[in-house]
């Protein structure tokens, strides 16, 4: 292992398991542990506070997001959190956005549930929802910043922020690959979102320096966070696999779909705010 290499194992170690970072994992933790108390209070209590499209509230506009009903749910739900919202943390502590993360976090889980329900009222239907899988959405938009952030400071700071749409539109020709049925929007929806990816991939060149032999060795030296950056681009690619499994004919199961697709979209957009306009850090 080489000294650079060595040193870096050293600085993210510390960074992670410095006193704020203590505190913080107990923060992120706080969140499994009302999903998981509240999982377990009685289902009739449970499905009085989910969200009735036709008769909306606004107390349950908020509390459906926590609610599950089955253990499938929550499991699947608890573990996408545990995901999004660890590697989001890393990524932005490693990045120096702790305040950013933890803006972004307070918006997801405070402010996102009002808006996701209200959205969700453009599809009226008789039927319920409940669930926090568009809040894990929301942290999947974060994640993918998180992410843009990341390479920049610490992998290629010729890079600029304003390259960061690339991971959006990614996400969203992976999404129509999976969820969408085969038609021509689907072709269409691919072909644009390849088509704009391919112009900040041409943006992304033409403001990168050409690397050489020694900018290759330096790169290949900063062993951890090439691994951060690997592990987190595999959870970008391959989980929306997860949140958007196949095309479905259930009603309920495309109203879900569309929640998601809300999340994630409504996320990137705000987190891009944050970070480009708003300066939060």
């Amino acid at each position: 292992m080489s000294e650079t290499t060595h040193s870096s194992d050293i600085s993210v170690r510390h960074e992670l398991l410095s006193r704020n970072s203590i505190l913080d994992f107990a923060v992120l933790l706080a969140v499994p542990v009302v999903l998981f108390i509240i999982y377990h209070q009685p289902e009739e209590l449970k499905r009085a506070y989910t969200f009735y499209y036709l008769e909306p509230e606004i107390v349950t506009a908020f509390s459906n997001h926590f609610i599950h009903i089955t253990t499938a749910h929550i499991a699947s739900n608890l573990i996408g959190y545990l995901l999004l919202a660890s590697v989001s943390y890393v990524l932005c502590v490693l990045s120096g956005r702790r305040q950013f993360f933890y803006v972004c976090l307070i918006t997801f889980i405070f402010v996102f549930p009002f808006v996701l329900s209200a959205l969700n009222l453009a599809l009226p239907r008789d039927a319920i929802g409940y669930g926090f899988s568009g809040i894990n959405m929301a942290l999947y938009g974060l994640l993918a910043m998180s992410l843009a952030i990341f390479v920049i400071e610490q992998i290629n700071s010729d890079l600029q922020i304003r390259n960061a749409p690339i991971l959006f539109f990614i996400a969203m020709g992976i999404v129509a690959f999976i969820a969408v049925p085969p038609s021509a929007v689907t072709l269409g929806t691919m072909a644009l979102c390849v088509a704009i990816s391919s112009y900040y991939i041409r943006s992304m060149i033409s403001h990168t320096s050409v690397p050489t032999m020694r900018s290759v060795r330096w790169l290949l030296s900063q062993s951890p966070a090439i691994d951060v950056a690997a592990f987190s681009f595999a959870l970008f690619v391959f989980y929306p696999f997860v949140a958007f499994p196949g095309v479905s004919q259930g009603g309920d199961a495309i109203i879900n779909l569309y929640v998601h697709l809300l999340g994630f979209c409504l996320a990137f957009i705000s987190a891009y705010v944050f970070e480009q306009l708003l300066h939060v850090d």
